[in-house]
């Protein structure tokens, strides 16, 4: 069985949702471990691209079910919300959030790759740049004026795994 830390995730309550045409994990942080899978997987080095792939796979070969096609967010998904940027700065009317959001993506060299520890997450550092920020309210709606196909194109991770489904 696969034990959460072999492959690189805090121990935690996993959940698994089945449909007719698909199957949904969802990992929420608790201390209570409700699963328990234990194969010999480890973690790998590499980018964090290669680690998340890594724990996907682990997820898929571990349920093994066609209809089951694992999505991680890299770090969390408000990450995405850095692709929005203009959008977020025109819906704040302030475009020194965007520029601020705009040197972060820069830094890390992607939308998906911004997170070096917790104080500095996308969703601590969205908070920080404008402490009013509602993430259920302010990132769905600054995404959805993006559109899908402009975040695609600045998340590579995300741009596969819709591939995925839709392949």
């Amino acid at each position: 069985m696969l034990r959460w830390r072999d492959i690189g995730l805090p121990e935690g309550v996993l959940r698994l949702q089945v449909a007719e045409s698909r199957a949904q994990v969802v990992v929420a942080r608790s201390p209570l471990p409700l699963l328990s899978l234990q194969e010999s997987h480890t973690r790998p080095n590499g980018s964090p691209f290669d680690r998340v792939g890594h724990v996907e796979r682990a997820l898929e070969s571990h349920f093994n079910d066609p209809r089951f096609v694992p999505h991680l967010a890299l770090h969390e998904t408000e990450a995405w919300v850095f692709a929005a940027c203009d959008q977020l700065g025109e819906l704040f009317d302030n475009p020194a959030i965007a520029k601020k959001l705009r040197a972060d993506v820069q830094e890390a060299g992607g939308v998906e790759l911004i997170n070096d520890d917790p104080a500095t997450a996308p969703s601590k550092r969205l908070i920080r740049y404008y402490p009013g920020y509602v993430k259920n309210l302010d990132g769905p709606l600054a995404i959805g004026a993006l559109g899908l196909d402009a975040l695609r194109n600045q998340c590579p991770h995300l741009d596969s795994w819709l591939d995925r489904l839709s392949g």
